[in-house]
This record gives structure tokens, C-alpha cells and sequence, in this order.
């Protein structure tokens, strides 16, 4: 595969270097005293020449999809830095974060950094003191590093998005009340239970949950939240049903779920998700039957069955094609339905479409 590589300088103080196969940074770069942005994404870079902290001017700092395993010393001068972004090439970075981070009294997005200890004790004394931060991804967490990173946490008064990834079950019920701010959360690792201030969480827009082995319903937890937008569950729930309760999630337009193995029902009462607009239900392989209650989504535009049972296909092909019951789908625009030999929309293979839908735009069943 031919990897272009991109080198810009351009006269408003930015630098970019992308897919230009850096292995190192000239200490040279260091001259560059006035620089604002310098991007380094995509690179073979190991490690930053203390010269980087001569670029006192530098507001943004990327180098993400890079191998830098250490951050020097100088980075602390950066007063005037804003956004941070780090990450290893094949996830999150492995970069130790030196003391000196904390000094970047200006930094507002921070991500994605690796957690990590000292003496024994995970470091968040250096975060806690980037009081102006708004957007942190951390990831790597270890059980024994929730109630820390919670009393932390507390002290981001900012905060606007927050991600968080754990191999193992972290306790995060330690948050008297989350960031009041916060408007997007991602949790990506198992959970014991939802964290309960997330109920509180005022101005969240958009939420996902990822491989989170949640056991308990979580829908009760998230029902009231009154700017919710988007929610998405991914190989996070191993219960056997999700009940959508009347007068639930009064905002949310896109409900994503995927790969809940156990998941054999989904209810919608009337009065929940009043302005769902997209729906999407991806390989849960066990689900028997369309959701209850998806009659009464009378906003819905979009709604796919992706990855679904062979009975579940048959199913539905006779209910709702040869015998003619679509009524409770007839007022949805767009539904697609495909098999599970199919992991996403628009798997390749013979296309039936029902064309005799009076008031389906496209009900798409994709059997071969």
C-alpha cells in the first residue's frame, strides 16, 4: 500500500508531518520559537527531543498513531498549550506522562494517555491541576485506580467529555456528583453497575457504553436524562431484556445497540422515545422477535436488523412478506433487515426488496 506523506509549513505558524515515516525530531525543531501547531500523526516517533520545550508559542501538539513511550521533562513549559493528543498505533498509548504536565495550565484536551503509577499509587495529581480541561481520555485503568481517579475527576469543573477504558471492573461509584459540564461520556470496560451519578448528568448529549458486562437493566439509570441525544450499548449488557419505560428518554434520536449476546426481547412502552429517529440493532444474535412496542416510535426514519438469527429472518419474511402483517413497521421509511452472515449494513448478497410497502420507503431483506 503507497503511503502518501504530507509536510506542510505554512506562514500561520503550523507544521504538519503525516505518514512521512519520522523516526526522530530534529533538536533543531526547537528554533521554531514561534510555532502554534505542530502536527506529527501518523509517524514511527519514539520519544521527543527536549528541544520541545523551546516552543513556548505551541497552542496544539499531535502525535497521535506514533510509538512515544516518554514525554521529557521541558514538555511543562508549554504554557500556552491547549490540545494534547497521544496514542499509540494499534490503541491507547503506552507514554508515561511526566510531574511537569500539570503546569499546562491551559491545556483543554487531553487524550488519549495511559494510566499509570508512581510509588505504587496511580498519578492524578497532575491532572487534577489541568483545571481548564475539557475533553480527557484515559485509558488502561486498574480496578484498584477508580476511587482516585473519581476524586480527581471531581476537580474538573470544566469537563466536557470524558472517556474512560479499563480491562478491569473499576469502581466509579465514587463521584459525590459527576462533571457538571459534562456532555459526552464514553466507558469502555466491565462494569459492576452504571455509576450512579450519571442520573445527574444534566447536559449529556451522548453516552456509550462498551463491553461493560452490565447484568442489571441500565435503562432506569438513563430514562430521565433530559439532553440526551445518542446512546450506545456494544457488547455491554448480559441481560435477557431492555424495557424502554413511558415518558423515557424525552430527547434521544439514536439508540445503537450491538453484540448484546443475551438479549432475547426489547420492549417499548408507549410515551418512551418520542423522537427516535434511528434505531439500529446490530448481530444480537438471540433477539426473537421484532421489539415490542416499536409501533408506537412514530418519529422513527431509520430501522436496521443487522446480523440477525436464521429464525428470526424467517420469521419476519413470512410474517410480514408472504402473509402480509407489516403494520407495525409500515410507517418506518427506511428498515433493513439482513441475516447473520452479515457483521454491517450493506453486506453483499441478493437483495429482496418489498416493494408492496404502501408506506415503507425500503423494507430490505438480505437472505443469501
Amino acid at each position: 500500500m503507497q503511503v502518501t506523506c504530507t509536510f506542510t509549513l505554512s506562514w500561520s505558524l503550523s507544521l504538519t508531518m503525516i505518514h512521512c515515516n519520522l523516526e526522530t525530531i530534529p533538536k533543531s525543531v526547537g528554533m521554531l520559537r514561534n510555532l502554534e501547531t505542530l502536527i506529527l500523526s501518523m509517524n514511527n516517533l519514539s520519544y521527543l527531543p527536549d528541544a520541545i520545550g523551546n516552543l513556548e508559542k505551541l497552542r496544539i501538539l499531535d502525535l497521535s498513531h506514533n510509538n512515544v513511550v516518554e514525554f521529557p521533562a521541558q514538555i511543562g513549559k508549554l504554557q500556552k498549550l491547549r490540545r494534547l493528543y497521544v496514542g499509540g498505533k494499534q490503541g491507547p498509548s503506552n507514554c508515561t506522562i511526566p510531574a511537569e504536565i500539570g503546569n499546562l495550565s491551559s491545556l483543554e484536551k487531553l487524550y488519549t494517555i495511559k494510566a499509570y503509577k508512581r510509588n505504587g499509587n496511580i498519578v492524578t495529581e497532575e491532572i487534577e491541576k489541568l483545571t481548564h480541561l475539557k475533553t480527557l481520555t484515559i485509558a488502561d485503568l486498574k480496578r484498584e485506580d477508580g476511587v482516585a481517579l473519581c476524586l480527581s475527576l471531581q476537580k474538573l469543573s470544566n469537563l466536557c467529555s470524558l472517556a474512560i477504558q479499563s480491562t478491569d471492573i473499576i469502581d466509579l461509584q465514587s463521584f459525590p456528583s459527576g462533571p457538571p459540564f459534562l456532555q459526552k461520556l464514553c466507558l469502555h470496560g466491565p462494569l459492576e453497575r452504571v455509576p450512579h451519578w450519571i442520573s445527574c448528568l444534566y447536559s449529556l448529549v451522548r453516552v456509550s457504553f462498551v463491553q461493560s458486562c452490565l447484568r442489571d437493566d441500565p435503562m432506569q439509570c438513563l430514562q430521565d436524562l433530559p439532553n440526551l441525544l445518542s446512546l450506545e450499548f456494544s457488547k455491554a449488557y448480559e441481560g435477557e431484556e431492555l424495557c424502554f419505560k413511558a415518558g423515557g428518554f424525552p430527547r434521544l434520536k439514536m439508540l445503537f445497540l450491538q453484540k448484546l449476546k443475551e438479549l432475547r426481547w426489547l420492549r417499548v412502552e408507549q410515551g418512551a422515545l418520542p423522537h427516535l429517529v434511528d434505531l439500529s440493532i446490530i448481530l444480537c444474535h438471540n433477539l426473537e422477535e421484532l421489539p415490542l412496542g416499536i409501533e408506537h416510535l412514530h418519529n422513527l426514519g431509520k430501522f436496521r436488523l443487522i446480523g440477525m438469527s436464521d429464525s428470526l429472518i424467517e420469521t419476519l419474511w413470512n410474517e410480514y412478506v408472504e402473509l402480509g402483517r407489516y403494520s407495525k413497521i409500515a410507517h418506518i421509511p427506511h428498515v433493513e433487515i439482513t441475516d447473520r452472515r452479515y457483521s454491517r449494513i450493506g453486506g453483499l448478497g441478493t437483495r429482496r426488496t418489498t416493494r408492496d410497502l404502501v408506506h415503507a420507503a425500503a423494507l430490505c431483506f438480505i437472505d443469501d
